[in-house]
């Protein structure tokens, strides 16, 4: 995050999304627009009271010296969620006067234990996020994550998503 305010100081929205979810730009640009421009939420898919897993098997092994308490706090899952430039400078400020070291999990340190000391709210984008592809696709998804897609089926699992987003959207007319 410090990479990108240094880099790309213009900008007024970040919006991380894994390597395997596909963005309806129509739409999303479209709740873009919605946006104030004073909006320092993050936006996402929300979890809350995640339980922390002490299971040394589980891939999401959490120390109690990395996080002492039993559940965190409500955060943003981190397959996609979106933040203003101005919300990155508020997170990085708390971050600077943390004495500790970041939490090993991104989403969880940035859109929760951070967001929270900082007081920025988050905003539940759930209606508007399906973290595995099931069709049909339904008009106002944003986001859809091929979690479940085989590699085999990844090219045309993906051509079919993107042809029922375009579908469900008022594409421009050139």
């Amino acid at each position: 995050m410090e990479w990108t305010l240094r880099n790309c100081s213009h900008i007024k929205w970040i919006l991380k999304a894994d390597d395997d979810v596909m963005i309806n730009p129509y739409s999303f640009h479209k709740f873009l627009q919605r946006r104030k421009r004073r909006d320092t939420s993050i936006h996402g898919l929300i979890i809350k009271n995640g339980t922390v897993r002490r299971d040394l098997d589980d891939k999401w092994y959490t120390t109690e010296l990395e996080f002492s308490e039993p559940n965190y706090p409500s955060y943003c899952q981190g397959t996609t969620y979106l933040l203003s430039a101005r919300t990155i400078r508020r997170l990085l400020e708390v971050q600077r006067q943390d004495p500790k070291p970041p939490f090993v999990w991104e989403d969880i340190y940035f859109t929760g234990i951070l967001a929270k000391q900082a007081h920025v709210k988050l905003s539940g984008m759930n209606s508007m996020i399906r973290l595995d592809y099931h069709p049909p696709i339904r008009k106002g998804w944003y986001f859809v994550g091929t979690h479940n897609l085989s590699q085999a089926n990844l090219k045309n699992g993906s051509q079919i998503i993107w042809n029922s987003m375009r579908n469900y959207t008022s594409l421009p007319t050139i």
